[in-house]
């Protein structure tokens, strides 16, 4: 059992979503008698309920919004410095890029453990990774595309395959109109589904019975519009402040994303293996 674990999330929303369950399933398997995750302010909410788990906020210069004046600068200086004192037998990053593992190196764990992105795999072609500290822990292939999968193999991986899949157990209730939530954006290009594609899986839900919530910044509001046009009138649109969105979130029944490794019927199936694709 590791001693002291650092989780690194420098980077966006929908990373620290993510990786904020990658640590949830570390700490419920014990996989170290401490964590501490080094993130964002923004996001720092996302792993407040993890048992044993101490939060370390800065700003980080990497991903979409930088916000990383001299103040902020300082502020990061300082946190790299608590986590050096505090010793961690390892740190862990899921992004592979040089950049966390230059951060990783400021924290001075005795070693790091970084994901690793095969060749042709889509991760591969955006990730930065001439240099920095330590070689991949584990390598994804590039036949698992799926984030969410990549994810489950190298915590199968770390848990010595205890644990698998990042993704909660959920169980549909049969006969049950479902809250269920699509966000259907991404910071990346190459992370988009078509809009086609999300239009007909809501369709298919609305036809089902169930009840849709559509989510967004406020400036993706009128994106959210224009690809729900012809349903429109069926569902809700949610695109008010953070704090807001975890609150709505958790009055769901699902996520969106739960599809794609849940029961599905084989017209839905056809878009999800899309997706993996």
């Amino acid at each position: 059992m590791e001693k002291l674990v650092c989780l690194i999330v420098a980077r966006n929303l929908g990373d620290a979503v993510i990786q904020s369950e990658f640590l949830r399933k570390l700490a419920s398997n014990g996989y170290a008698k401490r964590y501490v995750a080094w993130v964002r302010p923004q996001v720092a909410f996302l792993f407040n309920d993890i048992p044993g788990c101490e939060i370390i906020c800065s700003q980080f210069p990497v991903g979409t919004t930088k916000n990383f004046g001299f103040k902020n600068a300082l502020a990061f200086l300082k946190a790299a410095w608590r986590i050096r004192r505090m010793e961690a037998s390892s740190s862990l990053d899921l992004i592979g890029d040089f950049r966390e593992r230059i951060f990783a190196a400021l924290a001075g764990a005795d070693r790091h453990q970084h994901i690793g992105w095969g060749e042709g795999h889509p991760f591969a072609q955006i990730i930065r990774n001439p240099f920095g500290r330590g070689r991949p822990a584990f390598v994804v292939p590039a036949s698992c595309p799926n984030v969410y999968r990549s994810y489950g193999v190298f915590l199968a991986h770390l848990t010595d395959g205890k644990e698998t899949s990042i993704l909660s157990e959920v169980k549909r209730p049969t006969g049950t109109a479902l809250r269920v939530g699509l966000h259907p954006f991404a910071s990346q290009r190459c992370r988009l589904w078509p809009d086609e594609n999300w239009l007909e899986v809501a369709n298919q839900l609305l036809q089902d019975g169930h009840k849709i919530t559509l989510f967004g910044a406020g400036s993706e509001r009128l994106a959210l519009e224009k690809m729900f046009a012809p349903i429109l009138s069926q569902v809700d649109i949610f695109t008010q402040s953070l704090s807001d969105f975890t609150r709505k979130v958790a009055e769901l029944d699902w996520a969106g994303q739960f599809w794609s490794s849940h029961g599905t019927t084989p017209g839905r199936q056809k878009h999800f293996d899309q997706c993996r694709q």
